[in-house]
């Protein structure tokens, strides 16, 4: 496939899309009547990418765990204002070129950072 060969020309992406799905749980400590409530979350990680490359479109997959933290600001009792950092370390393991698939050992470490307002209706 040429992956890898740092001679091939024209596998420099041109595009590229990136997924996560994560499945955790987050842990909140919150204290009192606070409109700041600070939090630890962490999950495991399925991550995909693409590149789109002079030889067609390739994709990695892959997956690790997530850790990370944040805090939410209630500005009223429905919604939060949230602001978070997670820290992703995983390996991809298959990448698919052409219809073709093989294994690989690629590691995988990444930083997301997430803004947002979080809506609680039932509280």
């Amino acid at each position: 496939m040429g992956v890898g060969d740092s001679t091939t020309q024209g596998f420099i992406a041109r595009d590229y899309t990136l997924v996560y799905l994560d499945l955790g749980v987050r842990f909140n400590f919150r204290s009192g009547a606070s409109a700041v409530v600070p939090y630890l979350d962490g999950s495991i990680s399925g991550v995909a990418s693409t590149y789109d490359t002079a030889f067609g479109d390739a994709t990695f997959t892959g997956g690790g765990l997530s850790l990370g933290g944040g805090v939410q600001y209630f500005f009223s009792p429905e919604f939060a204002l949230n602001g978070g950092l997670q820290f992703t370390l995983g390996q991809y393991n298959e990448i698919e070129m052409g219809g073709q698939s093989e294994g690989i050992d690629l590691d995988l470490t990444s930083a997301r950072l997430n803004v947002g307002v979080s809506w609680y209706p039932f509280r």
